[in-house]
């Protein structure tokens, strides 16, 4: 059992990590709707740098170019990384289904259900107000 409970923890220490990775590449690609963003694009990461090291306008409009200018790279990135990612998702769910009983493996097959669908739902919207 010990060695069961290790496991698991590994496992979700290597989700976190990959759900990290992920999420720094996001926030790295920061990019599409200016100051209007509110956690989308990177007008939130302008103002969150403005507020830490108290930009001047010029710089304010220096570090929006910069986003700008590489906002292409960082999606293509993203896009090659994807399919990595959708990858190591899938055998961390595997991993972690093959430790749960029965019942719970059901409930865990659903919950991963709703929150790719709630991925997917969230990625349209984003899609939708570009």
């Amino acid at each position: 059992m010990l060695t069961s409970t290790w496991k698991a923890v590994a496992l979700l220490a290597l989700a976190a990590a990959a759900g990290a990775a992920a999420g720094s590449v996001v926030t790295a690609r920061a990019g599409r709707e200016g100051r209007e963003g509110h956690g989308r694009g990177y007008g939130w990461y302008v103002d969150l740098l403005d507020r830490e090291l108290d930009l001047s306008d010029a710089q304010r409009d220096s570090v929006q170019a910069i986003l700008k200018r590489r906002e292409a790279s960082m999606d293509s990135i993203l896009a090659e990384m994807r399919p990595r990612i959708e990858a190591a998702r899938a055998v961390i769910r595997n991993e972690i289904g093959a430790q749960l009983t029965p019942d719970q493996a059901r409930r865990y097959q659903d919950l991963t259900a709703r929150l790719a669908a709630e991925r997917k739902e969230k990625s349209k919207r984003e899609s939708n107000h570009q």
